[in-house]
């Protein structure tokens, strides 16, 4: 009697077995979020106190911040949590993809 190609498995062997390893699930998301929020604030921070204790260095480093009605505290806010949200992110994805390679290759050390 030949099998119904159709029927699924009755009994998972060794190849049919899948791994833990979930990329891009919502925690996953949810966590590169985290660290880019985290690295946005720290980033706002570190700028605020540039801005603050330090004016001049936005001046020399951009050309258009000695133009009138130049605030550097604001612009050191925004240019902090813009770089410090993408600095997150890229840890919070690069942690990402540690952990899952992590969890894969245990898992196929216990399956293998």
């Amino acid at each position: 009697m030949v099998a119904n190609p159709y029927e699924p498995p009755t009994t998972a062997t060794q190849t049919d077995v899948v791994g833990p390893v979930r990329l891009m699930s919502w925690s996953t998301v949810r966590f590169i979020l985290t660290v880019g929020l985290v690295g946005a604030i720290i980033g706002a921070c570190c700028g605020w106190i540039i801005g603050v204790f330090a004016p001049d260095y936005y001046q020399t480093i951009f050309n258009s911040a000695g133009r009138p009605g130049f605030n550097p505290v604001s612009f050191g806010l925004s240019l902090g949590a813009m770089q410090g949200f993408a600095a997150g992110t890229a840890l919070g994805t690069l942690l990402a993809v540690l952990q899952a390679w992590f969890e894969d290759r245990r898992f196929n050390r216990q399956h293998h």
